[in-house]
């Protein structure tokens, strides 16, 4: 079951949000060009363990439909235009079960 037609169909208005991975240069961090994902946007802070087992406060949480590609430290901009950076990245699947599959992308 996909969490976002799930979710379509209560909100059919979803927002847009654009990934650019971060790619290391001899200049620094630059980030790719970005792809657009449909995707439920939720404000909320809360405390979060980050891919490395650091604690981290995160502002928003993304969730997008599985398959969506994103990493640790990619730049996130969200709908109103202000970017985050992806503090982790997990993948939910009901493994069979009808329970919602989605990617929940964990921002600062």
């Amino acid at each position: 079951m996909d969490m976002l037609a799930v979710l379509a169909g209560v909100m059919p208005d979803l927002p847009t949000v654009q990934i650019g991975e971060r790619v290391e240069t001899p200049y620094g961090p630059a980030y790719g060009p970005p792809t657009s994902v449909t995707a439920y946007v939720e404000a909320r802070r809360r405390r979060v363990l980050d891919l490395d087992g650091v604690e981290a406060l995160s502002e928003t949480t993304v969730y997008a439909p599985t398959g969506t590609e994103c990493g640790q430290g990619a730049r996130l901009t969200l709908p109103g235009g202000q970017a985050t950076t992806v503090i982790a990245v997990r993948v939910h699947h009901g493994a069979g079960a009808p329970t919602p599959d989605h990617v929940e992308i964990v921002c600062q």
